[in-house]
């Protein structure tokens, strides 16, 4: 389920799959504040249960991240280009899913 976060990815690495900058500032930082933890909290629990997604045509894909880097880097699992916009996403009800 979407969240109201919005992030634009303004400096990222698509072949290392490592985003650098969230909304100009370091990643880890500003997805740590959409997703309401810390950034000493972010670990993969918070990665599985609070994903960044990519809207294409009225639907989300999710986009995944690995880990936090010493530099407050982001690395994914796809790659992730400068310039997409992301949005912070949440757990939701299956069933409530199911029937939209």
């Amino acid at each position: 389920q979407a969240r109201e976060e919005k992030l634009v990815v303004t400096h990222a690495d698509a072949k290392s799959r490592t985003v650098y900058e969230l909304n100009a500032e370091p990643a880890a930082e500003a997805y740590a504040r959409a997703v309401g933890v810390a950034v000493e909290e972010l670990d993969r629990k918070v990665f599985a249960l609070r994903p960044m997604g990519v809207r294409i045509g009225g639907h989300y894909f999710v986009r995944s991240v690995q880990r936090v880097n010493a530099d407050r880097s982001l690395t994914f699992y796809c790659a992730v280009e400068t310039g997409i916009v992301m949005t912070a996403m949440e757990p939701g009800s299956l069933l409530e899913s199911v029937r939209k």
